[in-house]
């Protein structure tokens, strides 16, 4: 049997999913972990520290970990292996009043011919929990900057008044390698895209790790990475007066069977034969709708 993952969402969201056909890939800096992106930079210094290296290597290689998130945003769409969980229905259902809406794997991953949807429009990344797995990911490439850090020497260095917390800040405010770092040799550029080009190993796996305060979750994304720039797929709303940005992927045609069901909240009072209606004349006439069995919430 295909494995399903669900969407929480508020009713006005579940309203616009179905009426529209299309689902919203939303900022994952703006999510409810302050740490989304920068768990890996966390990490990945903790363990810097424990390896041999030449120190002002070791600092250029933490400020530029940690400025990976402020420089590339993920746009996701956020699912969980869990399609009726009390934490969730109140962290992303407006407190149980909202729906939840079962997607198929396999169908939401699918390439649909020449239609901006599943692989051809973003990747389907399951979130790893905790300190472990995400020390598995970083220890090769530790090994492989070691290794490039000797060969290299000493090239670069941060600039005088410079800490990697103040690089850090730095970079945040769009300044340039030109303000931070200053060259040792005369081919630092060159070894600095040598450093890089191990580093971009890591880039596009900062939003697969989190803390193990969120494993309950079990969290599955929809994920597509763009720059912060102007760009045509990316649309604007507003949402609590802040101008928000997000990427739209449509359900057109066979994409429209990845929808299989839809639990109602347990603070929900929509009716259930209703629902089924409205599903059915946007559509989605094969999915199967019930009621949240999470009792006793109140």
């Amino acid at each position: 049997m295909s494995e399903v993952l669900y969407h929480y969402c508020t009713t006005s969201t579940f309203f616009s999913i179905i009426q529209n056909s299309s689902i919203w890939l939303a900022p994952v800096s703006e999510s409810n972990d302050s740490r989304e992106g920068r768990y890996i930079a966390q990490i990945f210094s903790e363990m810097c520290d424990d390896i041999e290296m030449i120190a002002e290597t070791r600092d250029i290689l933490k400020v530029l970990v940690a400025t990976f998130q402020s420089s590339t945003e993920g746009f996701s769409f956020c699912l969980s292996e869990n399609g009726d969980l009390l934490s969730q229905w109140r962290a992303y259902a407006n407190d149980g009043a909202g729906f939840s809406i079962g997607f198929v794997k396999d169908l939401l991953d699918h390439e649909y011919d020449d239609l901006p949807f599943g692989k051809k429009f973003f990747e389907l990344r399951q979130v790893k929990y905790g300190r472990k797995p995400l020390e598995e990911v970083l220890q090769p490439v530790l090994m492989e900057l070691q290794a490039k850090s000797v060969e290299l020497g000493l090239f670069a260095k941060l600039k005088r008044g410079f800490n990697v917390e103040k690089a850090i800040r730095a970079f945040e405010s769009r300044s340039t390698f030109g303000h931070v770092f200053d060259g040792c040799t005369p081919d630092a550029h060159l070894k600095m895209q040598a450093l890089m080009l191990i580093l971009n190993k890591l880039h596009f796996l900062i939003y697969d790790f989190k803390t193990d305060a969120f494993f309950e979750e079990r969290e599955h994304r929809a994920l597509r990475f763009r720059q912060r720039s102007a760009r045509a797929e990316v649309e604007y709303t507003t949402i609590r007066e802040k101008l928000t940005p997000y990427v739209q992927a449509k359900l057109r045609g066979n994409a429209c069977d990845c929808i299989s069901e839809v639990l109602i909240g347990p603070k929900n009072k929509s009716n259930l034969d209703w629902v089924v209606a409205f599903l059915a004349s946007n559509g989605f006439p094969n999915v199967l709708v019930k009621m949240s069995t999470s009792s006793g919430y109140r």
